[in-house]
């Protein structure tokens, strides 16, 4: 029951203690220091700096989502931990060859296989402390790429199938892909990618969509003050 609540995300702040609030933090340390090397190594596209955004953009939506969804009733160390998360939906790239990295069209399985494998790496620690975290986790790198509508990869699954939280860890990387490479970051562009967004109707629920674009004033002024 432990383990099916956290990865539908409904593990209440009771059930997660210091213990494990203290040793995840830990293991999420050790296993972000190794990405970054990763990431510096390797020279992807998207450094460190991507999904540190990720990261604090999943802030900005799980603080609206506890604060306006009956029943989510987050925690400040569940945010935290599930928002860390997001930064690793990408760790299965450290087992693939580096130049497989890339998405290569005669190479889809490939570039598709990253998926599973960061699900790998992400369990290697297998501590019930960290348990929240790894199953989060876990469920974001098998799951970012699946869409709503069941058009995605590698499962093809739709709809609640998808948790809310790898929902909103999809819709926050595509978000900084575009809206990160302009040089203002204002309302005008963030109603701009928004609108971009938008277009991709099967990528995310109606409802998750709805609070980005309900934490823009949030969103616009992190990327003035933090980028």
């Amino acid at each position: 029951v432990r383990r099916l609540k956290a990865k539908m995300g409904v593990v209440s702040y009771r059930d997660v203690s210091e213990e494990d609030i203290a040793e995840t933090s830990e293991y999420i340390t050790r296993l972000e220091e190794t990405y970054k090397k990763y990431l510096t190594n390797a020279g992807k596209e998207k450094d460190s700096g991507h999904y540190k955004r990720m990261a604090d953009l999943m802030k900005i939506l799980l603080s609206k989502y506890s604060a306006v969804t009956s029943g989510a009733n987050l925690s400040r160390e569940q945010i935290e931990i599930i928002s860390r998360a997001a930064f690793f939906c990408d760790i299965g790239f450290m087992m693939l060859p580096a130049m497989k990295a890339q998405r290569d069209e005669t190479d889809n399985e490939m570039y598709q296989s990253h998926a599973r494998l960061g699900v790998d790496i992400v369990r290697l620690n297998n501590s019930r402390h960290c348990e929240y975290f790894v199953q989060i986790c876990s469920d974001m790198c098998m799951h970012h790429h699946e869409k709503f509508d069941g058009s995605g990869f590698p499962d093809r699954i739709s709809g609640n199938s998808i948790s809310v939280y790898t929902q909103m860890c999809r819709l926050v990387d595509a978000f900084d892909n575009l809206y990160f490479k302009y040089r203002e970051h204002n309302e005008l562009q963030f109603d701009f990618v928004t609108s971009e967004l938008s277009t991709d109707k099967g990528g995310v629920s109606s409802e998750i969509f709805s609070m980005l674009t309900d934490c823009k004033f949030n969103i616009v002024m992190y990327y003035g003050a933090k980028v």
